[in-house]
């Protein structure tokens, strides 16, 4: 899992990112501990269903807006979409939509990058434009900058070959939606293997991690953990539903379902993705990441999943605990016996 950062960027994204560089410095002195072949074959693999996917399914991994029309064809009944509007802002255009085209949009819209990570652009005409935690006072100058300064980060790919089709990037304008949470559902083999959960409401961008189970996962990604401590979604277990279904319909080994939810429980669909953990850190402990990586290859059953992950549950010496007293439970003046109070971790089993 952790390997596929080093090919995740192209080659002109690897020269410039000193995280990524640094880790590619660190897996050359890992070579020999790892098995190439079984490495490489494993890359060729995925890049080859990636190729089909895209030709097959007219979408490819990380473009969000062809996303949302492969995801409203196809899961319009199960999944909301934040509607795009017909708008594509580019070097070429950016001068001709501020001028023509901002006036025609509502009050409140937001602004993303069409394929890679990015933060997204959120405008207010009213008031102001939030990017990159910052606030700025809204004026189209302002926004001119802004827009700017994003299409200048990974817009021309400086392929090897000068020749080549440049890919370049664009920007897209949808809807406004006021977010309550972001669930990521990492799915391997089509089965979501663990929720990588953000309260965006709260204005911290750190997360928490838990289990399929909503169990949670001793476990520190990209971002430290949030303080609070958060009880499942009444729908929860319908939200994962959905993730597996779309996973199991794009029927890649890794994907990764990205929605948030609105305060009143609404599920939109965000974007998919091939890219664990955004390229940038490992998981840690690292032993997590090896177990996600023998997932994968197979090594390990998925089907033994709970299993693999009772170790990193942060709670997980709860399953050591012994009651050696019967402790009486009344319900309606009748005495029932409980003679192994703390039962397993996972305490959803009637939830679903």
């Amino acid at each position: 899992m952790r390997e596929s950062r080093i090919y995740g960027h192209n080659k002109g994204h690897l020269e410039s990112c000193s995280k990524c560089k640094e880790y590619k410095a660190e897996f050359e002195t890992k070579k020999d501990t790892i098995d190439m072949e079984k490495f490489n074959v494993m890359v060729q693999y995925e890049k080859g269903k990636i190729k089909a996917y895209k030709d097959e399914s007219d979408i490819f991994l990380g473009y969000k807006l062809q996303s949302k029309y492969y995801i409203n064809k196809h899961f319009s009944d199960d999944i909301h979409i934040a509607v795009p509007f017909n708008i594509l802002i580019n070097k070429e255009n950016l001068t001709k939509v501020l001028l023509e085209k901002i006036d025609s949009l509502p009050n409140k819209f937001v602004i993303k990058k069409n394929k890679l990570s990015g933060y997204t652009i959120v405008v207010d005409k009213l008031g102001e434009i939030l990017y990159r935690g910052e606030r700025y006072k809204y004026s189209t100058a302002n926004l001119y900058e802004i827009l700017t300064t994003v299409l200048r980060y990974d817009y021309d790919k400086n392929p090897e070959n000068a020749s080549e089709n440049i890919d370049k990037m664009d920007l897209f304008i949808e809807e406004h939606i006021d977010v309550e949470e972001e669930y990521k559902f990492h799915c391997i083999h089509g089965k979501v293997v663990m929720i990588e959960h953000y309260l965006t409401r709260t204005g911290l961008y750190n997360n928490k991690w838990y289990t399929r189970n909503w169990q949670e996962l001793n476990l520190i990604g990209r971002d430290d953990p949030y303080p609070y401590v958060v009880y499942p979604n009444k729908n929860y277990y319908k939200y994962l539903k959905i993730a597996e279904k779309i996973a199991s319909h794009v029927n890649l080994d890794y994907i990764r379902i990205d929605t948030y939810t609105t305060i009143d429980g609404t599920l939109f669909f965000g974007e998919i993705s091939h890219s664990p953990n955004a390229f940038h850190n490992n998981y840690s402990p690292s032993k997590f990441d090896e177990l996600l990586y023998n997932l994968y290859t197979k090594d390990e059953s998925i089907d033994n999943l709970d299993t693999l992950m009772n170790e990193f549950l942060l709670f997980n010496k709860i399953h050591d605990l012994q009651v050696k007293e019967p402790i009486v439970n009344v319900d309606n003046n009748n005495a029932v016996e409980n003679n192994n109070a703390v039962e397993n971790n996972n305490a959803l089993g009637d939830f679903m």
